[in-house]
């Protein structure tokens, strides 16, 4: 039987230092925070942040009190250096007590729990009453209306896909709201470079494999495309 949160853990432990680089060059997942962050109205106060990869979050809003979880070590290492409180953990069996955090937020990682519905469970167990759970999640990349990688006859593989984590709305009475991103074919090919992004596509072999067939398909991308994300707010005076 196939373990996925131990490939997860595995592909996230490679791509410390290109999740770094591509995030220098863009600014791609610190902008997809911020966003998050306005839209749920979060100044101050202690957060979780569940799938906390490098920290990056921390250098977004410093006046958090964050604690960092990560289920890769090595993600884990990296985000030491920029929080003080870093632990490896699942997100869906989350090592705390109840009510010890004002929220708790899943930057780009909400997609890549099994069950990303018992995370938000999780989640809510431990903020505080009136906290709020936030997350953003990926759809794709799109051209004209039309999604790129369908093209190249590719799938991206998600562990919990878009459409599903689209039913918190009704699940815990979420809001969620679109964002689109304006980007440009080779910051597709650098996001499907990153070797956790890699496996999304071409899963069971080794990444320098999916490195050579990545760059062999991915030819002639648009010069102008959309990266289309979507971010849920949850309160917990606010679930059913």
């Amino acid at each position: 039987m196939v373990n996925v949160k131990k490939i997860i853990m595995r592909n996230f432990s490679l791509s410390t230092q290109k999740y770094d680089n591509f995030e220098e060059k863009y600014s791609f997942f610190k902008s997809l925070a911020q966003e998050m962050l306005k839209f749920g109205d979060v100044r101050d106060g202690k957060y979780l942040d569940a799938g906390c990869g490098t920290g990056i979050l921390k250098e977004v809003s410093p006046r958090l009190n964050i604690v960092g979880l990560d289920v890769s070590d090595e993600m884990c290492r990296v985000a030491k250096k920029r929080i003080d409180e870093v632990f490896v953990g699942d997100a869906e069996n989350l090592p705390f007590k109840e009510g010890v955090f004002d929220g708790v937020i899943f930057n780009a990682s909400i997609f890549l729990i099994p069950n990303a519905k018992k995370a938000v469970e999780e989640a809510l167990r431990v903020i505080k009453k009136g906290g709020v759970v936030l997350g953003s999640y990926i759809v794709g990349f799109f051209d004209d209306g039309g999604r790129i990688l369908d093209r190249y006859g590719l799938v991206h593989r998600e562990v919990y896909p878009a459409e599903k984590i689209d039913r918190f709305e009704s699940e815990f009475n979420a809001e969620i709201m679109s964002v689109d991103y304006q980007a440009n074919g080779e910051f597709m090919l650098d996001f499907y470079l990153i070797p956790a992004m890699s496996n999304a596509l071409f899963p069971k072999i080794p990444y320098e494999e999916r490195v050579k067939r990545i760059k062999s398909i991915l030819v002639n991308l648009p010069e102008k495309l959309e990266f289309k994300c979507k971010i849920f707010k949850i309160h917990k005076n606010s679930t059913r």
